[in-house]
C-alpha cells in the first residue's frame, strides 16, 4: 500500500494496480481497514494478539526459543487457549 499512496498522485490507483498483482478494491480495504481497526474480523483482531504474546514469550527468552518452546510457554502460561493457527507457526506442532 505504501508504493500505491507514493504514486496515486502521479498515476492513480486503479492503472497501479493493473500493474501490480492486485486488485483496487483490496488496496481500498486495506486503506479502510487501516483507518477503522475495529471492522477487523474477529480472527485478525485474535491473530494481532497472538502475534504480540508471540513475540512478547520470544523476547523474553532472549530469541533462542523455536516455535514449539513458544507454543509450550504460551500454554503454560494460559494465555493461549487452543492451538494457533497453522498460518501463525513456522513449524509444525508436535504433539510430544
Amino acid at each position: 500500500m505504501t508504493f500505491i499512496d507514493q504514486h496515486r498522485e502521479v498515476y492513480g490507483v486503479e492503472p497501479i494496480c493493473s500493474v501490480l498483482p492486485i486488485a483496487p478494491s483490496t488496496y481500498y480495504r486495506g486503506k479502510v481497514l487501516s483507518a477503522y481497526p475495529e471492522r477487523r474480523s474477529i480472527r485478525a483482531k485474535r491473530d494481532e494478539h497472538l502475534k504480540e504474546e508471540i513475540a512478547r514469550v520470544w523476547e523474553d527468552n532472549h530469541k533462542v526459543y523455536g516455535a514449539r518452546k513458544v507454543w509450550k510457554q504460551l500454554k503454560c502460561h494460559q494465555q493461549c487457549k487452543t492451538e494457533p493457527p497453522q498460518h501463525l507457526k513456522s513449524e509444525p506442532h508436535s504433539s510430544q
